[in-house]
């Protein structure tokens, strides 16, 4: 398809669609022209990639999440910080563009140099993209490598969180997930958490038990939703003969939830059970007790990507990269050492 074909098919001139896709400002064509324009490329799933050439500007393409603001904005908005700031300092201009799940994506109508591509993406597409200039995937790791990603380590995150609950003397530690149906890139981040904290379990010699395993999917991203399944979660765990003593959550949103919920059904954290979440973000701090964390360094992982493209640009022949960002543990209240509770009244005295 091209704008020829576009314009036969809508019954207008080649040029009013040529108006539509480079020029949003032109008085030239109505604002209902041009909506008609963008409304049959969605349709048809046709997006007008440009030529290269240097700009000194590239794209950023990420998911809108407000559907779920609650759960995701504090954690991706760190992902566009570390763009921001990481395009500033190379003197590049940063365009910036979303989509949602329902609509078929438009790529930029002004000429970039190169993109960063955030959420899911089907492999045609992608090369696509890239059949006119360089492409970063951000977070998103595929089964079949065709460009630089830059991505979260997941794994390296794990092991930290398991190791201190090693070293605080946890030997019965569970899994908890709820998914979003409909939400694949996150499906996918749990598995890739998931079936690390399985080979981290065994590596570690931790007790195991399928009660412990806690993966659970709703249809809707609401608050109600996730403490509902936290809630029965939690009583199943109250009634085993051999409870768990500390839980990885999939992210700090569920994990603030349990907190929450542990309060209502009675469980101390973390005396009865300690909890650890992933992302770090700024609410986690302001929990009672406040929340233990894996930080994955998302600013960085943004800077990173940009850097990553950026060379791509000045190098479109190298080799391609997957390049993962340090993550940290933040540890705060949440977890309590179960081997030596004097440290634990120990840390208390130091908080008073």
């Amino acid at each position: 398809m091209n704008q020829r074909k576009i314009a036969a098919a809508l019954g207008i001139s080649q040029a009013t669609v040529s108006l539509a896709l480079n020029n949003s400002q032109n008085p030239k064509i109505s604002q209902a022209k041009r909506d008609m324009v963008l409304n049959y490329m969605r349709k048809h799933n046709y997006y007008p990639l440009h030529s290269r050439g240097k700009t000194k500007s590239i794209c950023y393409i990420f998911p809108d999440h407000s559907d779920n603001l609650l759960q995701y904005h504090d954690f991706y908005n760190r992902f566009l910080a570390g763009i921001e700031k990481a395009a500033s300092d190379s003197d590049y201009t940063l365009c910036i563009q979303n989509y949602r799940k329902d609509e078929a994506l438009v790529f930029p109508q002004k000429k970039v140099d190169g993109i960063i591509y955030e959420g899911n993406i089907d492999l045609a597409r992608l090369k696509e993209i890239m059949n006119c200039c360089p492409a970063v995937l951000l977070n998103n790791l595929l089964c079949e490598p065709v460009c630089d990603v830059v991505f979260a380590d997941s794994f390296g995150g794990i092991l930290l969180a398991m190791n201190h609950l090693k070293d605080q003397g946890h030997r019965k530690v569970a899994y908890f997930n709820i998914d979003v149906k409909d939400k694949i890139h996150t499906t996918m981040t749990n598995t890739q958490r998931f079936g690390a904290f399985i080979s981290l379990s065994k590596a570690l010699k931790m007790e195991q038990n399928d009660n412990y395993l806690q993966s659970h999917s709703i249809s809707e991203a609401c608050i109600a939703a996730n403490e509902a399944k936290i809630n029965e979660t939690l009583r199943l765990w109250r009634k085993m003969p051999n409870p768990p003593t500390a839980t990885l959550c999939f992210n700090d949103f569920q994990a603030l939830l349990m907190i929450r919920q542990a309060s209502l059904l009675g469980i101390r954290i973390p005396e009865d059970l300690s909890i650890i979440g992933f992302d770090n973000i700024p609410s986690s701090m302001l929990s009672v007790p406040s929340l233990t964390t894996v930080d994955q360094n998302a600013r960085e992982i943004g800077y990173l990507s940009v850097e990553t493209l950026i060379r791509r640009i000045e190098k479109p022949n190298r080799p391609m990269l997957k390049i993962s960002s340090n993550p940290k543990l933040v540890i705060r209240d949440s977890v309590m050492n179960i081997k030596n509770p004097e440290k634990n009244r120990e840390r208390e005295k130091v908080k008073i």
